[in-house]
């Protein structure tokens, strides 16, 4: 009689477990339903393609797109993490903000969460993370404010360099460092990977040398002229790529590894090679002959622009810089800045609001006086420059700056924070010992 009993109860828990089941995966459906409508087609369809294979598919999904509604200023890899971080019982909010305070580096993040919350601190583990919610919290997690060394200009190792750098007076001389740089750059990126990865890295940088040089027509003269060779080069779209196929570590193009190079101001073999680019990209911007200016829309070829004596940059800030750039505050830039006479092409520039858990998209108004700055140029389309729509003015490292306003967006899915700034019109008159911007 007691096996009958028992053997009935199994049977009543195996007719009551398809209706349970069944009820728990309606609610998983209303719940995706839910984040849908919230968050549109094309973050659902991301998360269901990054999510595909995994264990839990579908409550991994809702608790992924749960975070990502709750926290919409995060990228999607950073989500990603934080539901991960959660799902192993760390609170969501220090998630974030542990998250920010090592730059997304998930290695250095787990630790840092690991040695603050003991495993009897945390919440149970779950495997697909927290109850999802299309709760979005008042306010974002603020992240720590970053020191900003107080360095001045005259004790960079930039300028150190520079002043004891000729200028390149042939072609092959600026070729010869641009190699360089290319080779020095990729290894240090990868210096701490396997043989396999450096040794491929290395034969990267090579071919992205090659596609530079691609960029210059003998033929058209651009040898001939190092600042014409060393602008277009600056100027190119081409990319190098590292790391191993599927595992991409990194991807520049040489904009933007000569920049990080100056804004990491180290003496180095490295910085040495930039400083020579530099110098050569300066035979062109300093000079006395402008090849463009902005001249308002009544400008004609090369010199219309949407204002007068004014031009336009767009980009990202860190969210804890913004403070930095006081009104009245007079600086050196630590970087080439580019800027565009068109304010439609600096907008594309500006990241998008959310795309990121520090940064905040901004767009910087650069007011000159009329044709009177010795260290800016344009860079003509198929002339100095290889981009046909960018219409871009240059200015040279270590160019003073004075910060006339800062307007702090209310909304940034609307508009961007915007600053304002006044340029020098001739940096030898100005001090050395003004101090270099953590940024633009």
């Amino acid at each position: 009689q007691q096996q009958q009993q028992q053997q009935a109860q199994q049977q009543a828990a195996a007719q009551q477990q398809p209706h349970h089941s069944s009820t728990i995966v309606a609610q998983q459906l209303q719940d995706l339903h839910a984040l849908h409508a919230k968050l549109g087609d094309e973050a659902v369809t991301t998360c269901l393609h990054r999510s595909w294979g995994s264990p839990a598919f579908l409550p991994t999904v809702i608790s992924i797109l749960g975070t990502h509604s709750r926290w919409p200023n995060l990228t999607f890899d950073e989500t990603l993490l934080v539901t991960k971080f959660v799902g192993m019982g760390f609170p969501e909010d220090e998630s974030i903000r542990v998250l920010s305070s090592v730059s997304g580096d998930q290695g250095k993040a787990l630790e840092k969460l690991e040695a603050s919350h003991p495993p009897a601190s945390r919440a149970p583990a779950s495997p697909s993370g927290p109850t999802p919610s299309c709760a979005t919290p008042t306010t974002q997690p603020a992240p720590p404010r970053a020191s900003v060394p107080a360095k001045l200009f005259s004790q960079s190792s930039y300028l150190a360099a520079y002043q004891r750098t000729a200028p390149p007076e042939q072609g092959y001389e600026l070729l010869a460092k641009v190699h360089r740089l290319c080779c020095l750059f990729a290894a240090a990126k990868v210096r701490d990977e396997a043989a396999d990865v450096r040794s491929r890295a290395a034969a990267a940088a090579d071919r992205f040398f090659n596609d530079l040089q691609r960029q210059l027509d003998s033929r058209s003269g651009h040898l001939a002229d190092v600042g014409t060779a060393a602008t277009r080069i600056w100027s190119s779209a081409v990319t190098l790529r590292l790391g191993p196929p599927g595992d991409l570590i990194g991807e520049y193009e040489f904009a933007q590894m000569l920049n990080e190079v100056l804004r990491g101001d180290r003496a180095s073999e490295l910085l040495d090679c930039a400083v020579v680019v530099a110098r050569a990209i300066n035979r062109h911007c300093v000079q006395g002959t402008y090849t463009g200016w902005p001249d308002g829309p009544l400008g004609i070829g090369n010199r219309q622009s949407d204002k007068k004596d004014t031009t336009f940059r767009g980009g990202a800030l860190r969210r804890d810089l913004i403070d930095w750039f006081a009104p009245g505050k007079k600086y050196r830039t630590n970087m080439f800045v580019a800027s565009s006479f068109r304010r439609a092409a600096a907008e594309k520039f500006e990241c998008r609001a959310g795309a990121s858990v520090d940064k905040d998209p901004v767009r910087w108004v650069f007011k000159f006086e009329h044709e009177r700055c010795l260290h800016v140029n344009f860079l003509r389309p198929g002339a100095e420059s290889t981009c046909t729509n960018e219409l871009e003015f240059l200015l040279t490292p270590g160019s003073v700056l004075v910060v006339e306003s800062v307007q702090r967006s209310s909304s940034l899915h609307d508009a961007p924070h915007e600053i304002r700034v006044r340029v020098s019109p001739d940096n030898a008159l100005e001090p050395l010992d003004l101090p270099v911007a953590p940024w633009c």
